[in-house]
């Protein structure tokens, strides 16, 4: 996807270099946003309990990576969560490393009556959000 990562390729050698620091003392600024990545989920967690813990919709979280164990270590309430989805087989049937939580296909979404997703899964986003709705056109995302 595009700006998705950014790739560094190094070279190993016992050769040192006395090279003047080329660049300048950006600890203040990636502090900051270091900071601001995980004031992110905890304030995302809290709005998504608010929005879950109101609800009486079978609620499920996609994608068993490390948005969802992020989200969770924040304070998700998994208490709500019924399972966790993702597309990937070989990750099926077995638990969410750091939770109880079991990972299932997003096909049982099929199955269910208006069924709500937690979806923060970065650049894929819309393209799962497509692929929820064409499963179970009742399902709503968050």
């Amino acid at each position: 996807m595009k700006d998705h990562s950014i790739f560094y390729s190094t070279i190993n050698t016992k050769k040192i270099n006395k090279v003047k620091n080329k660049f300048k003392n950006e600890y203040i600024k990636n502090s900051e946003l270091f900071k601001n990545y995980f004031n992110y989920f905890k304030q995302i967690s809290r709005k998504l309990n608010l929005k879950i813990n109101k609800s009486n919709k079978p609620v499920y979280l996609f994608g068993a990576h490390i948005f969802s164990q992020f989200l969770i270590n924040f304070g998700l309430n998994q208490k709500k969560i019924i399972f966790i989805l993702d597309n990937d087989k070989i990750k099926q049937h077995k638990r969410l490393y750091g939770t109880n939580l079991i990972v299932k296909s997003p096909e049982i979404l099929k199955k269910i009556k208006k069924p709500m997703v937690i979806l923060k899964a970065g650049v894929y986003n819309s393209e799962i959000k497509k692929q929820l709705k064409e499963i179970n056109h009742s399902v709503s995302i968050i």
